[in-house]
C-alpha cells in the first residue's frame, strides 16, 4: 500500500497559475482541460488536502488578498471539532475580497477609463478564474479498519 508523503501542504493556493484557457479558446490544444487536471491530480498525489488553482493570471492584489482570506478561513476551521467545507471558506473569501473596491494601481491587468470606474471587485474577473479541489473532511470512525476513513457527508 503506497503511503501519502511524510509531509505536505495540507492547502495550496495557486492563484498566479496560467492555464491553456489563458491563450483563448480558439488556441486550444487536443486535450483541453488536461494542465488544469494535471495539475489538481499532482497536488493531491503529494498529499495537499485543498487547493485553489487560477485558470488564468488576474495577477494583482486582489487575487493575493483572496488566497490570504482563503488559508486564513482554514486555519480557522482546523481549530474546529467539525470543519466546514473548503467551499464554505472559499466564499467567505469572495464575499470579503469582492465587497472592497479594488486598488488599481496594484491590479496591473485593469485598464481604467474616467467613464468606468468600479466600485468594488464583483466582477467575475476578479473571483471566476479559480478552481477549487478539495477531497473533504475525513474521519475515522469504529466501523473502519486501521488506516482507512470514510468521507463526512
Amino acid at each position: 500500500r503506497l503511503a501519502p508523503p511524510y509531509k505536505a501542504a495540507r492547502c495550496a493556493v495557486l492563484t498566479g497559475l496560467q492555464t491553456q484557457v489563458s491563450r483563448g479558446l480558439n488556441n486550444s490544444t487536443d486535450r483541453p482541460g488536461s494542465d488544469l487536471f494535471m495539475t489538481a491530480m499532482d497536488l493531491v498525489a503529494t498529499g495537499t488536502e485543498t487547493a485553489v488553482i487560477s485558470r488564468w493570471n488576474v495577477g494583482g492584489r486582489t487575487a493575493i488578498d483572496l488566497g490570504i482570506e482563503f488559508i486564513k478561513d482554514r486555519q480557522r476551521e482546523t481549530l474546529r471539532d467539525t470543519p466546514l467545507p473548503a467551499a464554505v471558506s472559499w466564499q467567505r473569501a469572495v464575499d470579503l475580497i469582492t465587497a472592497e473596491k479594488p486598488d488599481f494601481e496594484r491590479e496591473p491587468r485593469i485598464k481604467i477609463t474616467n467613464s468606468v470606474i468600479p466600485q468594488n471587485a464583483k466582477h467575475p474577473f476578479f473571483w471566476a478564474g479559480y478552481t477549487l479541489i478539495d477531497c473533504g473532511v475525513l474521519h475515522a470512525s469504529a466501523n473502519t479498519t486501521e488506516g482507512q476513513a470514510e468521507p463526512v457527508e
